[in-house]
């Protein structure tokens, strides 16, 4: 392991300890708030067709995009906030400002779509303040309440449909 693996995984610890004991899910219909964090790319059309089904139930949905590009390189106008390359440190930590700005809400479902062991993703799938936490199956953290697969190819749409079976039937 490497020294820089070994910093990243001693402030995933620390990170962790700080962000508490989370409260019950309190079932689907009591549910007002949502948070998704993904990095863009494949899951981009699954996770917007998924917030706007929740938006259509009157649920509050909140998306944070990771982008692995430098500011300067992205040139498309983005559908949702988002931090890059820039907003992260070497090793792989989101700056003070992104992660303060979203440790600050209190989420009720946070869904994490990182399938990757070095994604900045992971700090905020930690230091989230959410009563449940969604991940992939294939992810490492130890934090998620649920785990679903990951779809062998691009197309997200069938684990967004696993989330949506289970949180409707998962009641308090």
């Amino acid at each position: 392991m490497t020294l820089k693996q070994r910093i990243r995984n001693y402030s995933l610890k620390k990170l962790g300890k700080n962000a508490g004991a989370n409260a019950a899910y309190p079932g689907f219909t009591s549910v007002k708030r949502f948070a998704i964090v993904f990095e863009k790319g494949a899951a981009d059309k699954a996770v917007l067709d998924f917030a706007e089904k929740l938006k259509a139930e009157g649920k509050d949905v909140q998306l944070l995009a990771y982008i692995p590009r430098k500011r300067k390189e992205i040139t498309e106008q983005q559908t949702c906030e988002y931090f890059c390359k820039d907003d992260v440190n070497w090793y792989g930590k989101p700056s003070a400002e992104v992660l303060s700005t979203f440790i600050k809400q209190d989420f009720d479902v946070l869904i994490s779509l990182n399938d990757k062991d070095q994604s900045p993703i992971q700090f905020l799938t930690i230091a989230g303040k959410a009563n449940f936490t969604i991940g992939l199956k294939s992810s490492a953290l130890k934090v998620l309440d649920l785990q679903v697969a990951r779809p062998d190819g691009d197309d997200f749409s069938p684990v967004f449909k696993e989330v949506d079976f289970y949180l409707r039937f998962i009641n308090k």
